[in-house]
């Protein structure tokens, strides 16, 4: 922050982001699994801390791309996720879908530093 410069690193806080929210969802559906919820939802809420400052300190060009992924990967999917879990998915279903999604997004989280080499390529 002394720089203030965010030096376009925003697919990590995202994706970490997004990885919270599956993971508290998943402590949510899955029964007396209340300290997964807990401990992801409190992530969560740091990372959307993180991914506010990036916004404020980033230019508006890099803004507007982190807007938008936001937008796509942080409101719009986990909303359709849990609208589609609880909707077409009965217990025992919601608990295997949104467990595998909390771990493709585990797996996302650990790999998207890499997207960093992107940018020097």
């Amino acid at each position: 922050m002394q720089r203030r410069s965010t030096e376009e690193f925003d697919f990590p806080y995202v994706v970490k982001l997004l990885n919270g929210y599956m993971w508290a969802y998943y402590g949510i559906v899955k029964p007396n699994s209340i300290l997964v919820a807990t401990i992801n939802g409190f992530g969560a809420v740091l990372e959307l801390v993180y991914v506010t400052i990036f916004l404020i300190f980033t230019p508006p060009k890099t803004r507007a791309i982190t807007a938008t992924l936001f937008g796509v990967l942080d409101v719009v999917f986990p909303i359709g996720a849990v609208l589609v879990t609880q909707i077409f998915c009965n217990r025992e279903m919601q608990i295997d879908v949104s467990g595998f999604l909390s771990l493709l997004f585990s797996v996302a989280t650990y790999g998207s530093p890499l997207s960093i080499m992107v940018y020097h390529i």
